[in-house]
């Protein structure tokens, strides 16, 4: 039997933060729309620019999806078959498939929502059950700052190795492959792919965090374009690793000679 394609990580993290500025930046042009789109939506939010209402907050969430939804799936297209223009195939397919992509990254936050809530109250039955009636409400306070702490924590890890196992079916969906394939090729990957799929996105976040020192609007905005920026690189990463999983030799990483 033949051995499972072993994930070369560290080579598809280096590619991944090379890629969208080779040849001009030709990936982040090619998706310049979706791009603008999400960085206008994140300025949007950041900045407070509409009323806090339960329907424009709605359709600011549903806008948001669809618009990563898009950028991811035009990266996908970009650095898997290298497609270059979004008009090249029809306009029903190309919905169908960012319509898909935003159902799947949905259902993988509502998971992680949902974990985090069993994980929670499982916590508080456990630990905070039992206390006696006279525990100060600071001391309550703490031990259920705790526990959500934890239950995140935990809901993270059990997302994490999920999505892990499942993630490469995003990029299935946007280049029209079957969901076995993606679940084949993912196989005996699952805590590389954890780390392309969740480490890497959390590690540029707190990033970009870090990196808005700036209390100002223009801080503000540099923030969500950053923000932006690393989620192509996310993207790309596992772009690469579809194709490094899924490729016939020579891979999408290996150096020329």
């Amino acid at each position: 039997m033949t051995a499972a394609r072993k994930l070369p990580l560290s080579a598809v993290l280096s590619r991944a933060f090379v890629l969208p500025w080779e040849h001009g930046g030709l990936l982040l042009r090619v998706v310049i729309l979706p791009l603008g789109l999400v960085i206008a939506l994140l300025v949007v939010r950041t900045l407070a620019l509409l009323p806090a209402t339960s329907l424009i907050d709605g359709a600011w969430q549903l806008a948001n999806s669809l618009s990563m939804a898009w950028l991811a799936v035009g990266i996908h297209r970009h650095v898997i078959i290298g497609e270059r223009d979004f008009t090249a195939g029809s306009a029903a397919a190309d919905l169908r498939r960012v319509v898909l992509y935003a159902i799947a990254i949905t259902v993988l936050w509502a998971l992680f929502m949902a974990l985090v809530a069993v994980f929670s109250g499982a916590y508080e039955k456990v630990m905070i059950g039992d206390a006696e009636e006279s525990m100060q409400r600071l001391e309550l306070l703490i031990e259920k700052l705790r526990g959500g702490i934890l239950a995140s924590f935990v809901a993270a890890i059990v997302v994490a190795l999920f999505a892990a196992r499942i993630c490469l079916v995003l990029p299935a969906i946007s280049i029209d492959a079957s969901a076995s394939e993606a679940l084949r090729a993912a196989g005996g990957n699952v805590l590389r792919l954890a780390f392309v799929f969740s480490v890497l996105p959390m590690a540029l976040g707190l990033l970009s965090r870090l990196l808005d020192t700036e209390n100002s609007t223009s801080g503000a905005v540099l923030a969500c374009v950053l923000w932006a920026i690393f989620l192509v690189i996310e993207v790309t990463a596992l772009s690469l690793s579809w194709l490094e999983l899924t490729s016939p030799a020579p891979l999408p990483t290996d150096q020329p000679a």
